[in-house]
């Protein structure tokens, strides 16, 4: 996963997904609703916006909306 206000990369674990989003496992405790990231995993690439957050000490899990696919 990239970061669209950064160059940096983020890397996930796939939790669950839909045709309009994914739930994904990740340790960048920086990450905040509203933020852009360009994604790719098994089932679909594209951009996505990211809903929530769930900080578990160094553990993430977040909720994303994909808002279009990445051509």
């Amino acid at each position: 996963m990239e970061l669209l206000e950064s160059t940096g990369r983020v890397e996930f674990k796939l939790v669950d997904a839909s045709p309009s989003g994914f739930c994904a496992s990740h340790h960048y405790g920086a990450l905040s609703a509203g933020q852009r990231v360009r994604f790719h995993h098994e089932q679909a690439e594209g951009v996505a916006v990211v809903i929530w957050n769930r900080h578990f000490g160094n553990d993430v899990k977040s909720g994303f909306l994909i808002v279009s696919d990445w051509k």
